[in-house]
């Protein structure tokens, strides 16, 4: 899994954008993988655990969310 922090989020658009650990390119972060993890939202400076995945058009998105304590 990879590590990161909630760079950006757009409650009303609904995704948000990740800023990896190793400081690769931002992730997008879906409003379904939002969802999946149970959550209603992202916060700005959260740091999440997750997995790299690809969506219909072959971007990259962050799935399996989880907050690192």
């Amino acid at each position: 899994m990879a590590t990161g922090t909630v760079k950006f989020y757009d409650q009303s658009q609904g995704y948000g954008t990740i800023e990896p650990s190793d400081h690769g390119h931002d992730v997008h972060v879906p409003w379904e993988a939002i969802e999946r993890a149970g959550w209603a939202l992202l916060n700005v400076g959260q740091r999440l655990s997750y997995d790299v995945a690809l969506n219909a058009t072959g971007w990259p998105i962050a799935a399996n969310l989880s907050v690192i304590h």
